[in-house]
């Protein structure tokens, strides 16, 4: 037997919860869309392994005992600069473009992003109320991080699964957060 949650806004039709596979449809294609909101990112990395190359050619001048002048030698000190984490900060960009992405949409743009607007899934608290913005930051959070970190991401990832084995359905970041996701339709 499916439980269902009353729903305040469906004038008391109670609502059942959403199953994993909508669930995993729905994050597909919101990490496509995270995906392509992230792309332009990659031009960073580029603009950075120049960046690498002129630090080098900065640290080989340097050791030849040749001068450079004040306007080069700064250009060249900035190109170090960059060079030395470029990849730290694309991915710290990448996981705040998730972050807002999904804190806003689940928890203000209707309760739902994009994917599970599609799919007719719609998050809500355990109570079956908006999410607060605590809970949607926190839950945001987690799925942001699951999205970009390979490694962690990985972790995280296995997160979803609860799912599959919670009673209400729920993944880790549902428990963290204390929510639910409900199916529209």
């Amino acid at each position: 037997m499916t439980e269902t949650i009353p729903f305040p806004e469906a004038a008391n039709a109670p609502l059942p919860l959403a199953g994993f596979y909508r669930r995993v449809v729905a994050f597909s294609l919101d990490q496509f869309l995270v995906l392509l909101l992230i792309s332009p990112l990659g031009i960073l990395l580029p603009a950075a392994e120049n960046a690498q190359q002129e630090a080098e050619i900065a640290q080989a001048l340097a050791q030849s005992g040749l001068t450079l002048d004040p306007s080069t030698q700064s250009m060249l000190n900035m190109a170090t600069t960059l060079s030395q984490e470029p990849s730290t900060l694309a991915v710290l960009l990448g996981v705040l473009i998730a972050w807002g992405y999904f804190a806003l949409f689940d928890g203000f743009a209707g309760r739902a992003t994009l994917g599970k607007g599609m799919t007719g899934l719609r998050v809500m608290d355990e109570t079956a109320a908006p999410l607060s913005g605590r809970q949607a930051l926190l839950r945001g959070l987690y799925k942001a991080i699951a999205v970009q970190m390979t490694l962690w991401g990985f972790v995280a990832l296995l997160g979803f699964f609860g799912a599959l084995f919670t009673s209400r359905k729920q993944g880790l970041h549902d428990l963290i957060a204390r929510t639910i996701v409900l199916k529209t339709r």
